[in-house]
C-alpha cells in the first residue's frame, strides 16, 4: 500500500488554529485504513524541512499539501523544493483553498502533479484508485492537472451534497490534546465542523464564492461532542460555521439537545447583523454560548454596498446595541481600504464608532482569487502580475494591495487616523456619557472597570 503524508503549512506567525480542512481529509483516510501521517507545521511551530528530515520524507509515495492561498510563497520556496530534492519520486497533491484558487499556476510552476478543486472527500479516494494510470484521471471529477502535451485539464469543481455521510469525527483519529497543549485548562477546546459554505455572497469573501452551505444536524453534532467528552478534557467546543446564528431552527434544536443531555460546555458562534435578534442571543447565552462573532466590516453604507454585504449601517448598529444590552461578549471584523475608500468613508466610520464606543481595529483588505473583488482587480488593472501579488498575500494585518485612488502612504495615514480616532481612553468622559445614554449605568460601570484595567478594546 502507498504511504501518504499530509502537510499543513504555516501561513501566519504565531498561529495555532486547528486545521479543519486537512484534519477532515486525514481522518477520512485513516478511517479507510490507508497508511497516512500528518505533518502540521502550525501546531508544531516549525518549518517543514525542520519537521521532515530527508530520511523521513523519502518514506512517502504521495504527499498532499493543504492550506490557504496565502501559503503559496512558503509552498513554492520551502516545502516543494524540499520534497523534490529528497523525495523526487513522490507524487505531490495540493488541495484546500490553495489548490482550488490557483491550480494552473501551481501546475505550471511544477509545484504539484494534481490539484483538487473543491471538496476532496470523494475525489481523493477515486483518484487514489487510479493515481498510477494518468489516462484515467479525466474520469475523476474535481481534479486539475497537465496532460501529456502540457495542456491544462480541469474536470470541474467537486461539491459535497451533505456532510454527515462522509464526516469522520476528529476524536477518532486526531490527537486533540496536542492542539490544546499550549492552553490553560479553562481554554481547552474540542473542534468540530457544523457547516461549510455561506448563504451570503460578499464580494471579498472566498467562503461565500459559489459555495452553498452544507451542514450537519444538531443531533449529529451533539453525538460527536458526547463521544469526544469521553476521550478528552475540554471546557469549550469550537463550532466551525460561517453564520450559525442565522439558522434559528438549527440553533434552537441544538440548545434543546444541550439541555436534554445535561451537557455543560462553552461555545462561540457567528451571526449576521441583519438577522441577529434578542431572542436568539438570550437563548444561546443561556446554553453556554460565551461569544458571538459578527462581520460588521464597515460603518460606511457606500463601502457596505460595494462589498455586497446586503446589510445597512443601521443593522450593524442595532446588532451592536443588542449584544451589549444582553452583556454578550462579541468580536467584530472590520475592513479598511476597500474599493471606494476615501476621507469621507473614514469619517463615516469615525462618527459611528465614537457614537457607539466601538474600537475596531480595522484590518487591511485582501483580494483573494475566485472572489468578485479579485476579478474586479484584474479588470481594473490593479493586479498586473498575479503571482507577484499572491506571494504578497498574508495576514489581514499586512498591507497587500491598494484599491483606492490615493497613494500607499496616504492610505496608511488614513488607516492610522481611523484606528487612533476610535481608540477608547480611560479619561474619555464624553464616551462614558454616550455609553450611559445608550446602555444604562450597569453597562457603564462594567465598561469603566475594564478601562481602568487598561483594556481599551471594548468587546462587551
Amino acid at each position: 500500500m502507498r504511504k501518504i503524508l499530509l502537510v499543513m503549512p504555516t501561513h501566519r506567525t504565531g498561529d495555532r488554529t486547528f486545521p479543519y480542512g486537512i484534519a477532515t481529509i486525514y481522518s477520512q483516510i485513516k478511517e479507510k485504513k490507508y497508511d497516512v501521517d500528518l505533518c502540521d507545521c502550525v501546531v508544531e511551530g516549525k518549518s517543514f524541512p525542520e519537521l521532515m528530515r530527508p530520511s523521513e520524507i523519502r518514506k512517502y509515495d504521495i504527499i498532499g499539501i493543504g492550506g490557504l492561498v496565502s501559503c503559496y510563497k512558503r509552498v513554492k520556496d520551502e516545502i516543494v523544493p524540499h520534497i523534490r530534492e529528497h523525495a523526487p519520486d513522490a507524487m505531490i497533491l495540493i488541495g484546500g483553498y490553495l489548490g482550488i484558487s490557483i491550480p494552473e499556476m501551481l501546475l505550471r510552476r511544477d509545484l504539484c502533479d494534481v490539484c483538487f478543486l473543491g471538496d476532496a472527500e470523494e475525489s481523493l479516494f477515486e483518484f487514489l484508485k487510479v493515481h498510477d494510470r494518468k489516462e484515467e484521471w479525466r474520469t475523476v471529477a474535481g481534479l486539475a492537472f497537465l496532460d501529456e502535451d502540457k495542456s491544462f485539464v480541469n474536470t470541474g469543481i467537486r461539491r459535497l451534497e451533505g456532510l454527515e455521510e462522509s464526516y469522520v469525527p476528529y476524536h477518532k483519529h486526531m490527537d486533540i490534546d496536542k492542539y490544546n497543549a499550549h492552553l490553560k485548562d479553562r481554554d481547552k477546546s474540542y473542534p468540530l465542523v457544523v457547516e461549510v459554505g455561506c448563504v451570503y455572497n460578499c464580494n471579498f469573501c472566498f467562503n461565500s464564492s459559489r459555495n452553498k452551505p452544507r451542514n450537519r444536524s444538531p443531533e449529529h453534532v451533539i453525538d460527536e461532542i458526547k463521544a469526544a467528552k469521553g476521550k478528552f478534557e475540554f471546557r469549550k467546543v469550537g463550532l466551525m460555521s460561517e453564520n450559525l446564528l442565522s439558522r434559528p431552527k438549527w440553533v434552537t434544536r441544538f440548545c434543546e439537545l444541550i439541555h436534554l443531555n445535561g451537557l455543560r460546555f462553552e461555545w462561540e458562534a457567528c451571526g449576521h447583523a441583519r438577522t441577529l435578534n434578542d431572542d436568539i442571543i438570550k437563548l444561546v447565552k443561556r446554553h453556554g454560548c460565551t461569544e458571538i462573532g459578527i462581520g460588521f466590516e464597515n460603518f460606511s453604507q457606500k463601502l457596505l454596498d460595494n462589498m455586497n454585504k446586503r446589510v445597512k449601517v443601521d443593522d450593524n448598529v442595532r446588532a451592536l446595541r443588542l449584544l451589549r444590552r444582553n452583556r454578550m461578549k462579541f468580536s467584530g471584523t472590520m475592513i479598511f481600504g476597500y474599493l471606494g475608500e476615501d476621507r469621507e468613508t473614514v469619517e463615516d466610520n469615525v462618527r459611528v464608532c465614537r457614537e457607539y464606543a466601538y474600537s475596531g481595529p480595522y484590518y487591511w483588505i485582501q483580494a483573494y482569487p475566485l472572489t468578485v473583488l479579485y476579478a474586479q482587480c484584474l479588470e481594473k488593472g490593479i493586479i498586473r502580475n498575479e503571482e507577484e501579488y499572491i506571494e504578497r498575500l498574508g495576514d489581514i494585518t499586512d498591507f497587500a494591495i491598494n484599491l483606492t485612488g490615493v497613494s500607499d502612504g496616504e492610505l496608511a495615514e488614513m488607516r492610522n487616523y481611523l484606528n487612533d480616532s476610535i481608540r477608547i481612553n480611560r479619561g474619555d468622559w464624553a464616551m462614558y456619557s454616550r455609553l450611559y445614554r445608550n446602555y444604562g449605568f450597569g453597562y457603564l460601570l462594567q465598561f469603566m472597570i475594564r478601562a481602568l484595567r487598561n483594556s481599551p478594546s471594548m468587546r462587551y
